[in-house]
C-alpha cells in the first residue's frame, strides 16, 4: 500500500464511520412517524397494520445497514492499522482503537450495540403492534362502537339519564314561565283600576252660598 491508497482508505473509513451513525438517526425519524400512526387511537385497523409493518421493516433494514456500514469500516481500520505497523514508513499508529479501561462503565459501553439494541427494540415494538391491530385491535382503538356490548350500554345509559335531566330542566323552566306570566296579567289588570280610583272626585258637604258683600243700590 502506498501514501495514495492509504489516504483513499482513510477517507473511505471516514464515510463508513459517518454513514453508519447516520442510518439510525434516519431510522428513529421514520419510526417516530410510523408509530405516531400506529398508536393512534382513531386509526383504522388496516392503516395500523400497515403502519407497524413498515415500522418492523424500517428497525430491520436499519439494522442490516447499520451493520455492514460497521463491517467495512472495521475493514479499513485494519488495513490502515497494518500499513501503520509496519517499520517500514514512519506513519504512527493512529487508527487502532482507543484504550477505555480506565473510563467509567457507561463511556466503555460499545455505542454500536447501544444503538443495535434500540433499533431490535423498536422492532419488537413495531411487532406487538402489528399483531394487536391484527388479533386485539379493541387494546388501541379508542372508538366507542369497538369497545364491545358493555361500554356501548354504560355509554347508552348515560344519555339517558342526561336526557332525563334535561326533561325535568325544561318542565321547570316552563312551569316558571307560565307562572311570570299569570304575575305578569294579574299586574297589568291591577293597573287601570288603581287609576280610575284616583280620577273619581271625592263628595263632601255643600257649603253655604254667601251673600254678595257689595249689594246693588236701588233706583
Amino acid at each position: 500500500m502506498n501514501e495514495q491508497q492509504y489516504a483513499l482508505i482513510s477517507a473511505r473509513r471516514q464515510a463508513y464511520d459517518t454513514m453508519m451513525w447516520q442510518t439510525p438517526v434516519l431510522g428513529l425519524t421514520a419510526q417516530s412517524f410510523l408509530f405516531t400512526i400506529g398508536l393512534g387511537p382513531y386509526t383504522t385497523e388496516l392503516a395500523r397494520s400497515i403502519a407497524a409493518l413498515l415500522a418492523l421493516v424500517t428497525a430491520l433494514c436499519s439494522l442490516q445497514l447499520m451493520a455492514k456500514h460497521r463491517h467495512h469500516e472495521l475493514r479499513d481500520r485494519m488495513l490502515l492499522e497494518a500499513f501503520e505497523s509496519d517499520a517500514s514508513n514512519s506513519y504512527a499508529p493512529l487508527s487502532s482503537k482507543p484504550d477505555n479501561s480506565t473510563a467509567p462503565a457507561f463511556i466503555r459501553l460499545s455505542s454500536f450495540n447501544v444503538w443495535r439494541a434500540a433499533l431490535i427494540i423498536f422492532a419488537i415494538a413495531s411487532f406487538v403492534i402489528l399483531l394487536c391491530s391484527t388479533l386485539r385491535p379493541e387494546l388501541l382503538s379508542a372508538t366507542p362502537s369497538r369497545q364491545g356490548p358493555e361500554t356501548i350500554q354504560r355509554l347508552t345509559k348515560a344519555v339517558e339519564a342526561q336526557d332525563s335531566q334535561l326533561r325535568t330542566m325544561a318542565i321547570t323552566v316552563q312551569a316558571l314561565s307560565t307562572e311570570t306570566k299569570a304575575q305578569m296579567a294579574r299586574l297589568t289588570a291591577s293597573v287601570p283600576a288603581l287609576g280610575s280610583a284616583q280620577q273619581t272626585p271625592a263628595h263632601g258637604p255643600a257649603s253655604p252660598s254667601r251673600p254678595s258683600s257689595n249689594p246693588t243700590p236701588h233706583r
